[in-house]
C-alpha cells in the first residue's frame, strides 16, 4: 500500500486514504518506492494534473514526493498575460488619441488650402491644369473646360492623345494650348 505521511497542501482535510501499490492515481509514489528518482507530469491522488518530483528513501524503506498543481505554475505566467494584454491594449489607444489629437487639425489646415487652392484655379482668368509625368491630366480649372467645351470629370486621368485628334494633340507636347 502507499500512505501518505505528511500533511497536505489541502490543510483542514484529512490524509488521502492509502492506496494500492499498483494503483495507476499516484504513479510518483510507485515509482519512488520502486527505487526510482526523477519528475512526472502526471495526475495526483485526486486525480488533479501536477508536476511531481520523486526520489527514494532506500534506508527507510520509503519514498519522496512533492508535487505542485500545475495551475500554481501557470497561474503567474496567466497574470503576466492578462497585465500585459491590458498595459498593451492602453498604450494603443492612448497612442491612437493622441494621433487623433495630433493628426486632425492637420488633416483640417490640408483640407482648408486644398479648397482655397481649388476655388484660386476654378476663379482664375487664365486657364490651368496640371498633367504627370506621362502627360495624363490631374486637373483642370473651368477657362480649360470654357475653351474646350470638356467637362473637368471626362479629362482627368486622360492625355492629349485621348482627348483631340493627333495632329492638335502634337501642338500641346510644349504644354502650350495655343499653336
Amino acid at each position: 500500500m502507499i500512505d501518505f505521511l505528511l500533511d497536505h497542501q489541502d490543510h483542514g482535510h484529512e490524509p488521502p486514504e492509502p492506496l494500492p501499490f499498483d494503483s495507476e492515481r499516484f504513479e510518483p509514489a510507485r515509482l519512488a518506492l520502486s527505487n526510482q528518482s526523477g519528475t512526472l507530469v502526471c495526475a495526483d491522488y485526486r486525480n488533479v494534473m501536477v508536476l511531481a518530483a520523486y526520489e527514494p528513501v532506500a534506508e527507510l524503506n520509503l519514498g519522496i514526493v512533492a508535487t505542485i498543481d500545475l495551475t500554481e505554475i501557470r497561474a503567474p505566467f496567466v497574470k503576466t498575460g492578462f497585465i500585459v494584454s491590458g498595459v498593451s491594449i492602453m498604450c494603443i489607444l492612448i497612442g491612437s488619441l493622441l494621433f487623433l489629437r495630433l493628426i486632425n487639425p492637420l488633416i483640417a489646415r490640408l483640407l482648408e488650402s486644398e479648397e482655397r487652392l481649388q476655388a484660386i484655379i476654378d476663379n482664375s482668368p487664365t486657364v490651368l491644369y496640371s498633367k504627370d509625368a506621362e502627360g495624363r491630366y490631374l486637373l483642370i480649372n473651368s477657362q480649360y473646360e470654357k475653351l474646350f467645351h470638356i467637362a473637368k470629370e471626362r479629362i482627368i486621368g486622360l492625355t492629349d492623345y485621348d482627348i483631340f485628334p493627333e495632329n492638335i494633340a502634337d501642338r500641346f507636347r510644349g504644354n502650350d494650348l495655343m499653336p
